[in-house]
């Protein structure tokens, strides 16, 4: 065990030398750029490097250049389907002519924000067993809340046919097997107690205790504090080959924390996060509180101290719960068990299109599922941390992009 441990340390040491090497020739690159457009006096206005000013930059900073703006890590194995290897650098003149070379990439490549990802140290997983061992069993009969009963969520995770459709549904191919024991149904109870100061969510609390995103012993936390593991390794890292919808979150890699929750519907993450590394350079004028939280390094414009919380390049975006974008939405209804008078309050949202136009009733029961998981999730954020302040909200009114 030590063994492994030694090597998968030596093999995580070696990933940020790659990556530190790249963004580092990257930065030389920039340099170099803004040395070769700069314009002290403004005479020019906004000024864009040429073709002639990427051909005068060195290969290996080309690379990098292109490198952290193409691929989300160090490595191109999981870049553009259509990338077909580094070409030669070639001279700014064969670029103008159309040919495929390191000055074309480049010079094609710099209005886009950089998206490689500092790498994500391992974290050992606590054995099963043990992580329920420091867990409180409460339990109860009924919840209420509001003269309303709610559906407990010990009930959802003791019922074979719901755990079965609901691991369908978001882990198609896993072969995940999960053994339910108290620990985990008083664990689930215990949470859904714990979400009524902040909302009452039956199904989410059963779905994260059943995916394992909860802390152990919930009952030692205050109100504020934050519910899930600090541990993005139980997540998959938002990249461009994943073809699902749902709901993502961020990580703060450098105050290793969980600060936002947000969810997208009918196209998949990794176009969203696309958006959001795009707001973060702040080149419109307009800004919101994510973006002043955490600006890109690079952002057009200078945010107050007092609002900044880290850099864009801190965080990490991660899927908490992916949904193929090509399933049709019935296993989620199964799952959430909707009634028709779910149906009549979906369709009272009014869900629209950017263009305005009604959106069929299973897109809107897709967002409405989507919305659900993303409300339970920011609500267990710890509240000092949370930097989500409109979850869903955009995805109803068709305002995108300002948070």
């Amino acid at each position: 065990m030590v063994a492994v441990e030694a090597a998968l340390t030596r093999k995580f040491s070696e990933c940020l030398t790659k990556h530190k090497t790249l963004s580092d020739l990257n930065k030389e690159c920039e340099s170099k750029l803004q040395e070769l457009v700069d314009d002290p006096k403004g005479l020019l206005g906004p000024v864009e490097p040429t073709l002639e000013n990427f051909g005068s930059i060195t290969a290996p900073r080309l690379k990098a250049f292109i490198h952290v703006r193409t691929f989300p890590t160090y490595t191109t194995d999981k870049g553009p389907k259509d990338w077909a290897g580094w070409p030669k650098k070639s001279s700014a003149a064969e670029a103008a002519n159309g040919d495929r070379c390191l000055v074309r990439l480049a010079y094609d490549c710099r209005d886009k924000p950089c998206i490689m990802q500092k790498p994500v140290k391992p974290v050992k997983a606590m054995p099963q067993q043990l992580r329920h061992l420091s867990a409180t069993i409460i339990r109860s009969s009924t919840l209420t809340f509001h003269s309303d009963v709610y559906t407990l969520a010990s009930s959802l995770l003791a019922d074979d046919t719901w755990r079965v459709k609901l691991i369908a549904a978001y882990r198609l191919d896993s072969e995940t097997t999960v053994t339910i024991t108290e620990s985990s149904l008083g664990r689930a109870d215990y949470l859904q107690k714990r979400l009524i100061k902040r909302l009452k969510l039956g199904h989410v609390s059963a779905i994260l205790i059943l995916f394992g995103y909860v802390k152990d012993d919930l009952e030692c936390l205050d109100e504020t504090a934050c519910f899930l593991l600090d541990n993005p390794a139980l997540f998959r890292l938002v990249t461009e080959e994943f073809e699902e919808d749902g709901v993502y979150m961020y990580w703060d890699t450098n105050n290793m924390q969980w600060i936002r929750v947000g969810m997208v519907a009918l196209r998949k993450f990794w176009l969203r996060f696309v958006e959001h590394s795009k707001m973060a350079q702040l080149k419109s004028g307009e800004s919101g509180a994510f973006y002043n939280a955490y600006p890109s390094k690079y952002a057009k414009k200078t945010v107050d101290p007092a609002l900044r919380r880290g850099y864009h390049e801190n965080l990490r975006q991660y899927i908490a719960l992916g949904y193929p974008l090509a399933k049709d939405v019935k296993d989620l209804v199964d799952v959430f068990g909707l009634k028709a008078a779910d149906n009549r309050w979906i369709k009272s949202m009014r869900y629209r299109t950017k263009n305005g136009q009604a959106i069929q009733l299973a897109d809107q029961q897709r967002r409405a599922m989507h919305y659900l998981m993303e409300c339970g999730l920011k609500l267990c954020l710890a509240l000092a941390c949370d930097i989500s302040v409109n979850a869903g909200w955009e995805q109803a009114t068709g305002c995108y992009g300002k948070d």
